[in-house]
């Protein structure tokens, strides 16, 4: 929710109409929270839980298929 207050207080001001302005809040809402997701959410184990992950990374599966290549 910040994030779209936050991105309609910077367009709205642009006054780019009825289709742009809802098509860019879309698309820098689901690319803000995709770039919150993964370099802030996925990297800090305190965050992980909070968001339904698994503390520790290193301990899911999928993960040590990967490095143990």
């Amino acid at each position: 929710q910040s994030l779209i207050i936050a991105l309609l207080f910077w367009l709205k001001p642009l006054q780019l109409g009825p289709w742009l302005e809802p098509s860019l809040l879309l698309g820098g809402t689901v690319g803000g929270c995709m770039l919150i997701h993964e370099l802030l959410i996925r990297r800090s184990r305190w965050l992980r839980p909070l968001f339904g992950l698994k503390a520790d990374p290193l301990s899911s599966p999928a993960v040590r298929a990967a490095t143990a290549r």
